[in-house]
């Protein structure tokens, strides 16, 4: 199956002009260390000020989702996800004087992002409780080190979990707490069954068509018996279905080589900011699995070309100092 149907040329044609520059400016814009930061500082500014901008509606409680450009809640949710990640970067590599500033906006970025209805704060939340571990303990020569400010970090966690509790026993985060209840039970989430059906028919896609695929774009015809475009939900299944093992190994490949890359680059580089990159890759990796098309996860390539970027141009080599750092060894 190799269709030439208006929603295969559509998607080749959003490959071309959207995702293919996407994948090529990092290489070109991302020259050392500090145009990195500036990346992270752009992401934490936009989510901020977006964030602000949606409180009114949070508050007023109007509306099952929160969002911008006639109610696109997902984008937001990826915006805000993305934007408490390099807030959380921002905060864990200032001064004392300047961390009390930027709780400010991590919290109203932390509220409007459970606000959205999404069910990708869970997920963004859970890697940068992963990022904060991190942060806390340091692994060398097979020691284990606790830093000093790892109690301040864990009563900076308490006091933003207790205040997203207040606001949820007032009401707020209606929307993500019922999405997430409906999706464990029977006969009621359509959007799990719709994945389920759409993953089934991937599969028996990629059977029909092993080692080529069926073509670029081609899921929706084969899934709705027409030209509508459609796609599988999963990254991997999408790749499978369409471009099929060949596609699958070249993915394979281009993960395998970004986890290499990632690796050296948190043990040689700047470890810091190499693993805030890396989970940034890892949150939209983690979201083209369940929702998106190779067009619409287009953030998952940029990151992941960025996790290479920050390795081969931003060679910076850590000096950690112990006796000032540590408390802790084990």
């Amino acid at each position: 199956m190799h269709p030439t149907d208006s929603a295969s040329i559509s998607k080749l044609t959003d490959f071309i002009l959207l995702t293919i520059p996407t994948i090529v400016l990092p290489l070109i814009f991302i020259q050392d260390k500090s145009s990195l930061k500036r990346l992270l500082a752009s992401i934490a500014l936009l989510s901020t000020v977006l964030s602000v901008f949606a409180l009114p509606q949070v508050w007023s409680g109007e509306g099952l989702f929160i969002g911008f450009n006639e109610g696109n809640y997902m984008g937001l949710a990826r915006l805000t996800g993305l934007g408490f990640i390099a807030l959380l970067y921002f905060f864990m590599n200032s001064k004392s004087k300047s961390k009390h500033l930027i709780l400010i906006p991590t919290l109203i970025v932390a509220v409007v992002l459970l606000s959205t209805g999404s069910r990708m704060p869970l997920i963004a939340l859970a890697i940068a409780s992963l990022y904060l571990l991190s942060k806390v303990f340091i692994y060398d020569d097979r020691s284990i080190y606790i830093r000093k400010k790892a109690i301040y970090i864990v009563f900076t966690i308490i006091a933003l979990a207790t205040i997203l509790y207040i606001l949820l026993m007032n009401g707020y985060f209606k929307t993500i707490l019922f999405r997430f209840e409906v999706l464990f039970e029977d006969g009621v989430s359509s959007s799990s069954q719709g994945r389920t059906n759409r993953y089934e028919a991937a599969l028996d896609m990629w059977n029909q068509n092993f080692i080529l695929g069926g073509g670029f774009g081609s899921f929706g015809k084969y899934y709705e018996g027409s030209g509508i475009a459609n796609y599988a939900h999963n990254i991997v299944l999408e790749f499978l279905s369409e471009l099929g093992l060949l596609g699958g190994l070249w993915l394979i490949i281009f993960l395998a080589f970004i986890i290499i890359s990632a690796y050296k680059g948190i043990k040689n580089g700047d470890v810091t900011l190499n693993t805030t990159i890396f989970i940034m890759f890892i949150y939209f990796f983690l979201n083209a699995l369940i929702s998106g098309n190779i067009n619409d996860n287009r953030a998952l390539f940029m990151f992941g070309i960025m996790v290479i970027a920050a390795l081969y141009k931003s060679r910076v080599y850590r000096k950690e100092y112990v006796n000032n750092n540590l408390i802790i060894t084990t």
